[in-house]
């Protein structure tokens, strides 16, 4: 199976899935949250993750880091939401924590991951990573969603949404993989792994977020934490595109490569 009909499923699942999501959270149906729907929408990943799990042969393991203005555009697209994120929590007063340190904690790993995020866009503006000397801020983004992921299993929190809360799961899960670029290197495939969790994150992302945004600007009241965070899912979503789009042209140039060679 070639990659590029991993893309087309994607397209099918996102036109036929996330409208009907999105329309329906931001008319108050039920149909989206009912359990039948949320299986096809689990169905739909899993299909998706198992083609490209097993059915996708992959030549690279690792993403290089190359010069690349969109992807350093969006990253500080994303840096600067990040930023937006520290005062949105940490004068958020409306949300039932379980504790006072939890507003606080996200405003401190929103600095730490605007941090993070400008330094992504510098590398891929320079076309090589400039986090050799501060490794710490490779990870910060990864605690941020775990954190995040904290509040949303919380007994307190309003948070609901359950495509909310596998959306920011599985990019805890894909920032661990990305950062593999600024890392080390593994054995393990991290293209597939990272493609799987990039686009299903996607397809959560969108479900949930668009949803919040759109409810915001309609209703002209939000909590402005969870508006942060819906934008910031929504420019994480263009960024991990983004990366899969160039992985994708790494792996046809490597491609070319081998037929160059025999």
């Amino acid at each position: 199976m070639k990659l590029k009909n991993i893309w087309l499923l994607f397209g099918i699942f996102v036109l036929l899935l996330v409208p009907i999501k999105i329309y329906s959270s931001i008319s108050a149906i039920s149909f989206a949250e009912s359990v039948g729907f949320f299986a096809i929408f689990i169905a739909a990943i899993l299909v998706l993750g198992i083609c490209m799990l097993y059915f996708v042969k992959i030549p690279i393991k690792n993403i290089e880091i190359t010069k690349n203005w969109i992807l350093g555009a969006l990253g500080i697209a994303v840096a600067l939401c990040f930023f937006w994120c520290i005062p949105a929590y940490f004068n958020d007063l409306t949300t039932k924590y379980d504790a006072e340190w939890q507003p606080l904690m996200m405003s401190v790993f929103s600095a730490l991951s605007f941090v993070s995020f400008i330094l992504f866009a510098i590398s891929h503006f320079m076309g090589k990573s400039v986090l050799t000397k501060v490794p710490f801020f490779i990870y910060c983004p990864v605690l941020w969603f775990c954190l995040k992921m904290i509040l949303f299993l919380s007994m307190n929190t309003n948070v609901t949404d359950k495509y909310a809360v596998f959306s920011v799961g599985i990019f805890a899960l894909f920032t661990i993989y990305y950062t593999q670029m600024f890392a080390t290197s593994t054995k393990a495939n991290n293209v597939k792994i990272m493609y799987f969790l990039g686009l299903s994150g996607t397809l959560f992302s969108l479900s949930s977020d668009v949803p919040t945004i759109l409810s915001a600007f309609l209703n002209q009241t939000f909590v402005e934490s969870q508006l942060a965070s819906a934008v910031l899912g929504v420019l994480l979503t263009a960024y991990a595109v983004m990366l899969l789009v160039e992985t994708q042209k790494q792996i046809d140039n490597s491609q070319v490569k081998v037929i160059d060679i025999k």
